[in-house]
């Protein structure tokens, strides 16, 4: 066994034993990247998968509703009359499935806080136009003082009634 032997020997563990560790930190650097991306795409995916299931539960219910009127002027006598009687469960009804519960809230401060036969006062003026296509309808909403209080759409729903979609 000559000096070259052994250099032989010892250039070719080294030369492996180099490989190897640039194999591992390859499989490392691409393996994080590779397991990262997945997780992301899994989340994304569960993430699809519930705003689905929500829109679905959405349509179910708008599908079933029975508030709203045939027309846009309909529903919104329909909603300013439960106003009116100062039933504002019912009245927020008339809205949009998704915007219910925040409605219900907000006219029963406004109830509370001794506002609701001012609003019906202004809903009773409300003038329609500017329509923004066949099934949105809005509708201005004027003050005593002839000043835009408020503006009104409605919007056709798939069962075929009109719903308050924003106010």
């Amino acid at each position: 066994m000559g000096f070259w032997s052994l250099f032989n020997r010892h250039f070719w563990k080294l030369f492996f034993g180099m490989l190897g560790m640039i194999a591992a930190g390859l499989f490392v650097a691409y393996g994080t990247n590779y397991y990262s991306y997945y997780r992301q795409f899994g989340e994304q995916v569960k993430r699809e998968d519930l705003q689905r299931a929500e829109a679905d539960k959405l349509r179910q219910i708008s599908e079933s509703d029975t508030y709203g009127g045939e027309t846009p002027e309909e529903t919104l006598a329909f909603f300013i009359a439960a106003l009116r009687k100062g039933d504002t469960d019912s009245a927020a009804k008339y809205f949009a499935t998704d915007k219910q519960s925040g409605w219900g809230e907000n006219l029963r401060k406004i109830k509370e806080a001794g506002q609701l036969e001012f609003m019906v006062m202004d809903l009773g003026a409300a003038k329609r136009g500017g329509d923004s296509g066949p099934d949105n309808v809005v509708f201005s909403v004027f003050n005593s003082k002839n000043e835009l209080v408020a503006v009104i759409n409605i919007t056709e729903a798939p069962n075929g009634l009109w719903k308050i979609t924003d106010f």
